[in-house]
């Protein structure tokens, strides 16, 4: 049985989410995004038990669809912006391996010798 107080808990959850996703550390909202699936899910699985609990609740379910829609973006812009930061550190990567296969003709611990 789904309650009003567990729709508006996950509403609530997913609130909080958007407002972190503002901040600059990613690996907090990863853990915050991680947490909601997984409140999601099993929301989904209770509901999905019951069809009488959707006329009970349409007005919390309308709410909370409008807030995982944009739970999906924000996730969805993660997603890009990681595809991107492992691009450009595949490239940063690539210019190191470059520099350190230059290596030295010969090394020399004592120098040149004169004569």
């Amino acid at each position: 049985m789904v309650r009003a107080s567990d729709i508006s808990a996950l509403i609530a959850q997913a609130e909080d989410l958007l407002d972190s996703s503002k901040c600059q550390n990613v690996e907090e909202v990863v853990e915050k995004l991680a947490d909601y699936v997984e409140s999601f899910s099993s929301l989904e699985k209770a509901l999905m038990n019951s069809a009488a609990e959707f006329q009970q609740h349409t007005t919390l379910l309308r709410e909370l669809e409008s807030k995982h829609a944009l739970v999906l973006s924000l996730a969805e812009e993660l997603k890009d912006n990681t595809s991107k930061e492992l691009r450009d550190l595949k490239v940063r990567g690539r210019g190191i391996m470059a520099y350190l296969d230059i290596l030295p003709q010969r090394i020399s611990v004592l120098g040149k010798r004169k004569g």
